[in-house]
C-alpha cells in the first residue's frame, strides 16, 4: 500500500488533469496547446491497426468514394479488434 506522499501525488495529478480538461487549450498556462492531440495520438498508436493501407481511388464527384472507404475501414478495424 502506498504512503501518504504517493497518494498525495496521485491526488494532485488527478486535480491537474481535471483542471487541464476544464480549461480551453488557448487559455492554458502549460504552453503546449497540442498536448491533448499528443495524448490522443499515443492512445491511437496503442489501439490502432499496426499496418498501413495505401490505395488509389478514382471516380467522378458525388459517387460515394469516401463513404465506401470509410465503411470498409470501420469494418476492417472492427474485425481486427475482435481478433
Amino acid at each position: 500500500m502506498a504512503g501518504f506522499g504517493a497518494s498525495k501525488e496521485k491526488e494532485l495529478a488527478e486535480e491537474a488533469a481535471a483542471e487541464k480538461k476544464a480549461t480551453p487549450a488557448h487559455k492554458r498556462s502549460d504552453n503546449d496547446p497540442f498536448s491533448d492531440l499528443r495524448e490522443e495520438y499515443q492512445q491511437l498508436h496503442k489501439q490502432g491497426p499496426k499496418t498501413h493501407i495505401f490505395m488509389a481511388l478514382v471516380g467522378h464527384e458525388n459517387t460515394g468514394k469516401t463513404g465506401i472507404v470509410y465503411d470498409y475501414f470501420q469494418k476492417y478495424c472492427d474485425r481486427e479488434a475482435s481478433k
